[in-house]
C-alpha cells in the first residue's frame, strides 16, 4: 500500500516518488492514467485509495469520498478523532462525554454504534464482542496521521462485514516519511497529550517510532479523570526494490476510558490494547495478516440507565445491593489477500479473500467464545476513453451462525465535461450479529423484587442495507475549486435490539425477560453537497451541508434521533512571517429521541428511558499558530466551543453537558 512507501524528504523528491509511485499504480488502470496533468498528482487530496482499494483519483472513485490530510487536521486544533470528523458530511457525531463518543453516518447515530467500520492502514480496529470501535484509546496520535479517507455509502462489496454505512480509513505517515524527530505537547485545564515520535531510514530499512500519553477530565469537574493511558506505535519497512516491501506493525495502549452503552448505562473500564500487523505488498499484490486483542482487567457500570426508566408506568429502580462487573477478553486473528490485474487498455479486475478468527472469554457471554468467519470478494472496473467508469463487484461472506450473506455493488461515472464527473451506484451491505447479540446473558435486579433479564439470540440474521445513489463531482480552476454532491435513498432491513416476548403482561411477576432479535425496519435518504476552495496558496476554506430524513414505525412519537440539518465551514489563513489562523464552525440541528415504543408482537405501549427533545447547537472552533525556527518549531492556542454553547448530545441528565475547551500546544520538529 501506498502508506508503506517511504517518500524522500525535500519537497521535489517526494512530488517526484509520489509521481513515480501513482504511475505504477497507473500500470494496472489503462492509458487514462497517463494523460492526467502532472499537477494533479502532487495534491494530497486529490486522491483515495479506499473506495477501490487501489489508488485513484477521487473523482473516479465509485462512492461518496471525503479526505482529511495531515494538514487539514493540524489546522483543525483537534484532541481527538471525534472533533476531528464532525467536519465531514454525512458523518454523525455524538459525545457522551469528555472521553467518550460515537461516530454514525446518514442516519444512524446511538450509543455504542457499529455501522461504520473504521481501519487504521486498513487493519479492522472494531471489537468483535460488541462491533464497535472504541473511539477515545487508540495507539496512534493525531501527530502519526497522513490522511483520513471517508467513503459514505455501503461498503461490504469489497470490505465485508460492519461497511454498512461507512468506511474510515485511517492512514498512518509510512516508516522513514519526515525522517528526525518531534516532540509535541498539548496541554489545557482539563487534558494533558503528549507525543514523542522519531522516524528514519537505514539502508533498505525505514522506520517510525511513537509514544506519548492522554489524560482527559470531565466537562463538569477537572478533578474527574474520565481517560488516561500510555500508548506506543512502531512500523517497520524493508524495500525489496520495484515498489515491494515488507510492512511490521505494532502498537499498545494502557488505561481507563469510559464507554456509554444505552442499554446499562456509562461503563468504565480498564484494560490494555495490542495489535501486530504484518504484510507483504507489490505494485498489484499483498498479503496481510493481523492479531487485535484487548484485555479489559475490569469494567465496571458506575451509572446504571435502569434507574431512569419506566415501564407502563411503573417506576423502575436497580436493587441498591447490586453491583455491576465483569472482565473480557477479545482477540481477532485476521488474514487477508488481493490481487489487481489488468486485462487489456480497459478492464481492471480486482480480487481478494479473507478469513477471520475471534476468540472471547466473559462472563457477560458465558464464557468462551469462538467464531469462525470467511469471505472472497471480485470487482470488475471498465474505462472507455475517459468518459465512462464503470464498476461492477460482488462478495461473499460466511458466519458461523448468521449463514452466507452476498454483497452486490454496480457504480457507472460519466465525464461529459472535463472537470466533471457524474454518477450512479446502487450497493447493498450487511452487519453480522456481534458476539454480544448472540451470546450476552444478564439478570438486573430491581428493588420491585423482580429482575430484567437480557439474553441473545442465535438465530439473529444480518442487518442488510440496499441503497441507491446519485452523486457529482468536479475540479476547477486548476484543482483551486471543487465541489461535490451526493443524493442517496437507504433500505435498511432487521436493525437488531431487545424484544419483549408476548406474554410479559402475564407473567411480570417473573420479571421482564428480553431477548436479542431482529426487530426494526428503517428508510432514510438524505442530501450531501461540498465545497473546497484554494483561491490562494495562503487561504484555503471549505463549507459542506446535510440533510438526512430517517423513518421508521417503532416509536409512537416523531422520530428524529438524527438531525435533519448540519452544516459545516472552515477557513484557514496562513502567512509568511509564520502566523496562522483556523476558524471552524459546526451546526447541528434539533433532535427528538422518542421514548414511548410500540412493541411489534405486544399490544401494550411502553415508557422507557426518559429522552426527548435536544436543541440545535453551534460549534465555533478557533485556533491560532506561530510557526519559527525555520519551520521546526511551533506553538499554537485552541479554543473548542468559543461561544460557550452548553449542550447535551444524548438527551439524558446523567449526559455531560459539552462546553467550551482551552488548549495549548508547542511541537518542536529535530
Amino acid at each position: 500500500m501506498l502508506s508503506h512507501n517511504k517518500l524522500p524528504d525535500s519537497s521535489r523528491a517526494k512530488r517526484f516518488s509520489a509521481l513515480i509511485l501513482f504511475v505504477l499504480a497507473g500500470l494496472w488502470a489503462g492509458p487514462a492514467r497517463a494523460e492526467f496533468e502532472e499537477e494533479e498528482f502532487f495534491q494530497a487530496g486529490d486522491w483515495v485509495e479506499t473506495a477501490a482499494k487501489r489508488v485513484q483519483l477521487i473523482r473516479e472513485a465509485p462512492a461518496a469520498v471525503t479526505v482529511l490530510t495531515d494538514e487539514d487536521i493540524h489546522n483543525s486544533g483537534a484532541t481527538n478523532l471525534g472533533d476531528l470528523l464532525r467536519s465531514v458530511p454525512g458523518l454523525e457525531v455524538i459525545s457522551f462525554s469528555a472521553a467518550d463518543y460515537e461516530i454514525g453516518a446518514r442516519g444512524q447515530n446511538k450509543a455504542m454504534e457499529n455501522g461504520v467500520l473504521v481501519l487504521v492502514n486498513g487493519r479492522s480496529i472494531y471489537e468483535d464482542f460488541y462491533g464497535v470501535v472504541i473511539w477515545n484509546k487508540k495507539s496512534l496520535a493525531l501527530e502519526d496521521i497522513r490522511r483520513i479517507e471517508v467513503v459514505r455509502g455501503p461498503g461490504s462489496v469489497l470490505y465485508g462485514a460492519n461497511a454498512f454505512h461507512a468506511v474510515i480509513n485511517i492512514i498512518t505517515k509510512a516508516p522513514g516519511e519526515d525522517p528526525g524527530a518531534l516532540v509535541s505537547f498539548t496541554g489545557g485545564p482539563e487534558s494533558l497529550i503528549g507525543t514523542l515520535a522519531e522516524s528514519g531510514r537505514a539502508g533498505k530499512i525505514s522506520h517510525r517510532i511513537s509514544a506519548g500519553w492522554t489524560q482527559t477530565s470531565s466537562w463538569a469537574n477537572r478533578e474527574d479523570v474520565a481517560l488516561k493511558y500510555p500508548r506506543g506505535l512502531m512500523s517497520l519497512n524493508y524495500d525489496l526494490g520495484n515498489s515491494r516491501g515488507v510492512a511490521l506493525e505494532t502498537g499498545l495502549d494502557s488505561g481507563d476510558y469510559e464507554m456509554f452503552y444505552d442499554m446499562l448505562g456509562m461503563f468504565e473500564s480498564n484494560g490494555i490494547s495490542h495489535h501486530v500487523l504484518a504484510k507483504y505488498y507489490t505494485p498489484d499484490f499483498y498479503f496481510r495478516a493481523f492479531w487485535n486483542a484487548l484485555d479489559s482487567k475490569w469494567t465496571e457500570i458506575k451509572d446504571i440507565v435502569f434507574n431512569d426508566m419506566t415501564a407502563i408506568g411503573i417506576p423502575i429502580k436497580v436493587a441498591e445491593d447490586f453491583k455491576f462487573e465483569t472482565q473480557l477478553e477479545s482477540n481477532t486473528l485476521d488474514f487477508e489477500a488481493q490481487k489487481i490485474q489488468k486485462l487489456g487498455s480497459d478492464h481492471i479486475f480486482t480480487g481478494g479473500a479473507n478469513f477471520r478468527h475471534n476468540t472471547t472469554l466473559s462472563p457477560l457471554v458465558g464464557g468462551y467464545r469462538t467464531q469462525n468467519l470467511a469471505g472472497a470478494y471480485l470487482q470488475h472496473e471498465f474505462l472507455f476513453r475517459d468518459k465512462l467508469h464503470s464498476y461492477l463487484g460482488v462478495r461473499y461472506d460466511y458466519h458461523p451462525l448468521a449463514g452466507n450473506s452476498l454483497s452486490p455493488r454496480a457504480s457507472v461515472l460519466a465525464s461529459p465535461l472535463p472537470g466533471h464527473t457524474f454518477r450512479v451506484s446502487y450497493g447493498r451491505s450487511f452487519r453480522n450479529p456481534t458476539i454480544v447479540e448472540n451470546y450476552i446473558d444478564i439478570s438486573i435486579p430491581l428493588d420491585l423484587g423482580i429482575d430484567i433479564a437480557i439474553k441473545g439470540n442465535k438465530n439473529i440474521s444480518p442487518e442488510r442495507l440496499d441503497s441507491v445513489e446519485g452523486g457529482y463531482q468536479s475540479d476547477l480552476l486548476q484543482g483551486r475549486l471543487r465541489l461535490g454532491a451526493s443524493i442517496f435513498h437507504n433500505w435498511i432491513k432487521g436493525l437488531t435490539g431487545p424484544l419483549l416476548p408476548e406474554d410479559l403482561i402475564g407473567n411480570l411477576s417473573q420479571g421482564v425477560r428480553g431477548a436479542m432479535d431482529n426487530i426494526l425496519d428503517e428508510k432514510a435518504w438524505g442530501v450531501e453537497a461540498e465545497i473546497k476552495a484554494r483561491p490562494y496558496p495562503y487561504l484555503t476554506g471549505f463549507a459542506n451541508y446535510t440533510y438526512t430524513h430517517v423513518y421508521n414505525e417503532l416509536f409512537l412519537e416523531v422520530d428524529r434521533r438524527t438531525p435533519q440539518h448540519k452544516a459545516n465551514g472552515g477557513v484557514t489563513l496562513t502567512l509568511d512571517n509564520g502566523l496562522s489562523a483556523t476558524v471552524l464552525l459546526n451546526y447541528v440541528g434539533s433532535t427528538n429521541w422518542p421514548h414511548v415504543i410500540r412493541f411489534p408482537n405486544l399490544d401494550k405501549n411502553f415508557w422507557f428511558l426518559p429522552l426527548g427533545p435536544l436543541d440545535a447547537y453551534t460549534l465555533l472552533n478557533l485556533r491560532l499558530g506561530y510557526v519559527f525556527l525555520k519551520k521546526r518549531a511551533e506553538v499554537a492556542v485552541s479554543v473548542f466551543n468559543l461561544l460557550g454553547d452548553e449542550h447535551r448530545e444524548f438527551p439524558m441528565e446523567r449526559i455531560e453537558q459539552v462546553d467550551r475547551r482551552i488548549t495549548g500546544r508547542v511541537q518542536v520538529n529535530f
